[in-house]
């Protein structure tokens, strides 16, 4: 299995290198950018420039401005209970934007596809 990607990132008084899998969001500010990963309470620094990050993470980030790029969170999900007395089990797969706010991360864009009304 092939290792995952890893950038270095600096907080100030630490360094770290963090699985690109975790980025969020990135910001760019001339050769430098800042990464936002979920972990972290801030965003660290790292010494690349923003097309530089795109290129190397080009399936999990999207550009949405020229100096802003995004990761698409996805996964699948079930959700069960009952209606009118009756129990369901629904499977979807589900994608998600999010950007940090002051109370945490927020989804901003969400989409669910593939219900299916079958859980095994």
């Amino acid at each position: 299995m092939q290792e995952p990607a890893r950038l270095e990132l600096d907080f100030g008084r630490s360094r770290r290198f963090d699985a690109a899998r975790d980025i969020i969001a990135v910001h760019g500010a001339r050769n430098y950018a800042e990464v936002e990963i979920e972990s972290a309470s801030r965003p660290g620094i790292t010494r690349t420039t923003l097309e530089s990050v795109l290129q190397q993470h080009p399936i999990r980030l999207v550009r949405v401005h020229r100096s802003h790029l995004v990761a698409i969170i996805s996964g699948e999900g079930r959700a069960t209970g009952t209606d009118a007395g009756k129990p369901y089990c629904l499977r979807y797969q589900s994608s998600n934007v999010l950007i940090r706010r002051e109370i945490g991360w927020r989804a901003v864009l969400s989409h669910v596809s593939g219900v299916n009304a079958q859980c095994n």
